[in-house]
């Protein structure tokens, strides 16, 4: 995802913007910025709307964490697979999340042992990609 998101800064970037003004009062540091675009009256120029896009990009690139949510925010539905990554050990692996008695735990695949009980100390997850269909099917 980072890779997307970088390709998509870098096109943005790009583009060639036809309709600019030097003296534009909206450009995308003012700070009265968010009033404006909340204006439909407002007419942005080109560079102004290229700004605005390329940072709305990168604010959501930092929400997004490269997918990643940690352990502290929330844990994942039970049952079901996801992306684990651990806080000792640099590869990660799909598991799942399982409730129980104690609060739930992390197992790795299909796995009987918890996670924690190999040692293994998963500090963040994220859900599978969908599966890869080919075009046209």
């Amino acid at each position: 995802m980072k890779e997307f998101i970088e390709k998509l800064i870098g096109r943005l970037e790009e583009i060639s913007v036809e309709n600019t003004c030097s003296d534009c009062p909206y450009k995308a540091k003012c700070d009265e910025v968010q009033e404006h675009i909340n204006d439909e009256t407002t007419d942005l120029c080109g560079a102004t709307i290229k700004a605005l896009s390329i940072e709305i990009v990168n604010q959501l690139a930092e929400e997004y964490k490269g997918g990643w949510i940690p352990v502290s925010e929330r844990f994942p539905d039970t049952d079901e697979y996801i992306l684990l990554s651990f806080s000792n050990f640099s590869v990660p692996l799909v598991g799942r999340w399982e409730e129980d008695e104690d609060g739930g735990a992390f197992y790795v695949g299909d796995e009987t042992e918890t996670c924690v009980s190999q040692d293994i100390f998963v500090n963040a997850w994220q859900p599978l990609p969908a599966v890869y269909q080919p075009k046209g099917e």
